[in-house]
């Protein structure tokens, strides 16, 4: 019996992601792929294989968005979470309560730098369109949070679905833009403002 992509990554509970990622440093399809990750997320070196590839596909960028390149890769890890605890009502009870922590601590920060620093340069040029988006997609993960917050799982589900595609987004297309059209003074900038946040928890962004 034929069986899809779509099917394997389903079942792999990977994301799209990390099956490129196997993928290019294995120079297999991504079908392939899918099975090798299947493998790796079985023990705790597969793993940790498994985050040194991802580490090594998002390393792609200049070292100006290399902190938020990382934090995607944490998020990243949580949409497998999510997909894994679809399997595991346990799991699923414990992600409703950590879910929102985690928004709070790691993903709201990322957010706030790209709002501050980068959307409003990537507008100044015209990239009006990527930017939009960027905050829809903010917005959107904010109002589902709200819900995850008062126990919905369909929110929780849909978060992870939206975040895994978002982090897609950013990585392939608006952190292109922001590299191929941003001065190296307005990529500083960036990541100057990042560092600082990741440096100190209670760093607040100024907007420029």
């Amino acid at each position: 019996m034929f069986v899809s992509l779509k099917e394997c990554i389903d079942f792999s509970k990977l994301t799209h992601d990390e099956i490129v990622a196997i993928a290019e440093h294995e120079h297999v399809p991504q079908i392939v792929a899918a099975q090798i990750g299947c493998m790796l997320q079985q023990t705790k070196p597969g793993k940790c294989l498994l985050k040194h590839y991802m580490l090594e596909h998002i390393k792609k960028h200049g070292k100006e968005l290399a902190q938020l390149s990382r934090e995607h890769h944490t998020a990243l890890i949580l949409t497998s979470r999510i997909k894994a605890a679809e399997l595991n009502e346990d799991s699923l009870t414990e992600l409703l309560v950590k879910l929102p922590i985690t928004f709070d601590s790691e993903l709201e920060p990322h957010f706030r730098d790209e709002e501050a620093t980068l959307l409003p340069m990537l507008k100044a040029i015209g990239e009006t369109k990527l930017v939009e988006r960027t905050f829809d997609e903010h917005e959107t993960m904010r109002k589902l949070i709200s819900r995850v917050r008062a126990g919905d799982i369909d929110s929780l589900y849909r978060f992870g679905e939206l975040l895994e595609a978002h982090v897609h987004f950013e990585e392939h297309e608006l952190f292109a833009a922001a590299e191929s059209r941003l001065t190296q003074e307005e990529l500083a900038i960036v990541e100057s403002e990042t560092h600082n946040r990741s440096a100190d928890p209670h760093h607040r962004t100024t907007k420029h």
